[in-house]
């Protein structure tokens, strides 16, 4: 793609950020507002954080179902929790988590990922084809939906259905808006998704960050923006991605957005994704591996304060690792405080075994 169509697709990415979605035509509904419900989503490998919006004083029974399979108990949680974190998981294992408190009705059930990947169901795949009008992941983002599953790939991907945005006469708004997902603002994440649109469709992908009392964060007028095309595929296929860092202090919620504008054709979405870098930096890092490719660098190259900093790095890492393993009974300010900690100390530690390479060849 020439340098002229990429400035062309990034200023139309910008004046179409400019346009507020609540802007509606006579008889166009305005936007889903968004609301609090229950979340999860994997900080560190092993753990899943199911949060939920306060009972009250009543205990919450917690209930996990393996993707297609039938809820079981748990853990029953005491009054005033309102977090549970479930440790011990298989890599890369979804579930979907049930809140059901002792008074009034239960919250969810919402999917969940031992992965970086915290838009668990933005491939469409286990769906039934054929008409629908929510995901586990998704609801309508105006009005009643038109979605179809269907039998339907983005180049080059592995799965075999995407979702469909069916138009209509006059042209229509509708689209998709996910659940709230917990961010926290010393993270960086990368949001990527694929779109279809013909001749007189519209769409675009992005997303809403808020903060908790559904606020545009760090103050903005509107708290959406929308993420870049990057590559243009054949058939009307368009590829979106951006990395999304220094977030605001206040942020909270991030929601994510794929929207057919008033459209004349037929829009689909396919493969939408948000990764949490940190999360993705964690599972790639393997302490039993990595900290002796540290440790032998630096007693070769003789070096007594590189030593003794990698040898602090290499205890508190493995400490870290003890205690978030197995954090059940962790505050969860707490628990994301120790997850940052060890991002920090593995980072540092990457750093260190690279000024040691560079070192050992230099000698």
């Amino acid at each position: 793609m020439g340098m002229r169509r990429r400035l062309r697709i990034a200023l139309l990415c910008t004046a179409f950020a400019a346009l507020p979605p609540v802007c509606t035509a006579a008889g166009q509904p305005d936007p889903v507002p968004a609301s609090v419900g229950p979340a999860a989503r994997c900080y560190l490998p092993g753990t899943i954080v199911l949060v939920w919006p306060p009972f009250g004083d009543c205990e919450v029974t917690i209930l996990r179902a393996p993707a297609g399979g039938e809820p079981t108990e748990i853990a029953r949680v005491t009054l005033g929790t309102g977090h549970y974190l479930d440790a011990g998981l298989a890599p890369l294992a979804r579930y979907e988590y049930t809140v059901r408190p002792a008074k009034g009705d239960a919250l969810g059930p919402v999917p969940a990922s031992n992965s970086p990947e915290m838009l668990v169901g933005g491939d469409f795949e286990g769906l039934e084809p054929g008409e629908t009008t929510s995901t586990p992941m998704f609801h309508r983002a105006y009005g009643p939906p038109w979605w179809d599953v269907v039998e339907l790939a983005r180049p080059g991907g592995e799965g075999k259905l995407a979702l469909k945005i069916r138009h209509g006469t006059p042209p229509r708004r509708d689209g998709l808006h996910s659940r709230l997902l917990p961010v926290d603002p010393r993270g960086a994440y990368r949001q990527t998704g694929w779109q279809r649109v013909l001749p007189g469709g519209s769409g675009r992908i992005g997303r809403q960050i808020l903060t908790r009392d559904m606020k545009a964060a760090g103050g903005r007028i509107v708290p959406y923006s929308y993420a870049p095309v990057l590559t243009e595929e054949p058939e009307g296929w368009e590829y979106y991605e951006q990395r999304l860092s220094a977030l605001p202090k206040d942020a909270a919620y991030l929601q994510v957005w794929a929207l057919a504008f008033n459209t004349g054709n037929t829009v689909w979405f396919d493969d939408l994704s948000l990764i949490d870098e940190t999360t993705e930096r964690l599972f790639g890092f393997d302490a039993d591996r990595q900290l002796p490719e540290l440790i032998a660098p630096a007693n070769k190259i003789g070096d007594a304060e590189m030593l003794a900093e990698a040898g602090k790095l290499a205890e508190t890492i493995k400490r870290l690792d003890a205690e978030l393993a197995s954090p059940r009974e962790t505050a969860l300010e707490a628990y994301l405080d120790g997850v940052y900690e060890l991002n920090a100390a593995i980072q540092r530690a990457k750093d260190l075994a690279w000024d040691l390479r560079i070192l050992g060849l230099a000698k």
